[in-house]
């Protein structure tokens, strides 16, 4: 077996039992012969990364470089929760697909996925979102009607007034202060976590959520806004300041967020 020829038109030579020479046609560029090169020499390792414009097509990419391309953009344009989610679901995805091109992923493949998926106990929608993943990347999934997983919407569990009741008279005086206002915010967990006291207007009695460059924080979809909380939540968290004026911990000499502590 020989390197790839370096004329206009890139082949690959081989040569087989009967001593017979063989030749495939690999591309037109060096860089396609490099990869295909290396590709059959190392095919469970991963080809060099492409720098040129016009060489990052599906026909010379590997799932591989374009898993890692992909997860760039995300890292640079996204928040680094969605950046996580890509990533995990990624990772699950490429060990399934072998060391392919991303333009040689067919149905077949594609119906592997979902089916090791299933074996996995994963539901439909966890399927489909690392299928979703997988599309983002820039594989061209084609799949025949009635070949993606239904997927069923779960009820959303309520507790009734009894229950709420239960919960808190559970708690410590700190865990109920975070869950009261957990419940009187609607926040989400990230929003909750770098919530400080600057967030807290006790005139207004709102709380506000903004962008914390401190926290590596930004609000869902860069949207700030502000939210109405009851008066008892805010007499309790101006009870919890004056215990604590001088703010509740520190971390690497920065204030640390109201609920971390």
């Amino acid at each position: 077996m020989g390197p790839p020829a370096l004329d206009h038109r890139h082949v690959l030579s081989a040569f087989r039992e009967n001593g017979r020479r063989i030749q495939r046609p690999v591309g037109n560029s060096p860089r396609e012969a490099k990869d295909a090169w290396n590709l059959q020499c190392n095919p469970y390792e991963e080809s060099e990364s492409v720098t040129d414009e016009e060489e990052t097509g599906p026909e010379v990419t590997t799932v591989a470089t374009a898993f890692r391309r992909f997860l760039e953009e995300v890292k640079a344009t996204k928040e680094e929760a969605t950046h996580l989610a890509y990533q995990r679901d990624l990772k699950w995805v490429e060990p399934r697909l072998g060391p392919k091109l991303v333009g040689q992923i067919t149905r077949h493949d594609i119906l592997r996925v979902m089916r090791e998926g299933r074996a996995q106990g994963l539901n439909a929608k966890s399927i489909t979102r690392r299928l979703m993943a997988l599309r983002n990347a820039g594989a061209a999934i084609e799949l025949k009607k009635g070949d993606w997983l239904k997927t069923t919407d779960r009820t959303v569990e309520t507790y009734a007034a009894e229950e709420v009741r239960a919960f808190f008279n559970a708690c410590t005086p700190d865990q109920r202060l975070l869950f009261q206002t957990f419940f009187s915010s609607g926040f989400r967990k990230r929003e909750m976590s770098t919530l400080a006291w600057n967030d807290v207007d006790f005139r207004q009695r709102t709380l506000r959520v903004q962008v914390k460059p401190e926290y590596r924080f930004k609000p869902k979809n860069h949207e700030e806004r502000t939210v109405p909380v009851p008066a008892v939540l805010i007499r309790r968290l101006a009870a919890r300041r004056k215990q604590r004026p001088s703010f509740p911990g520190r971390v690497n000499n920065r204030e640390s967020p109201v609920m971390n502590e």
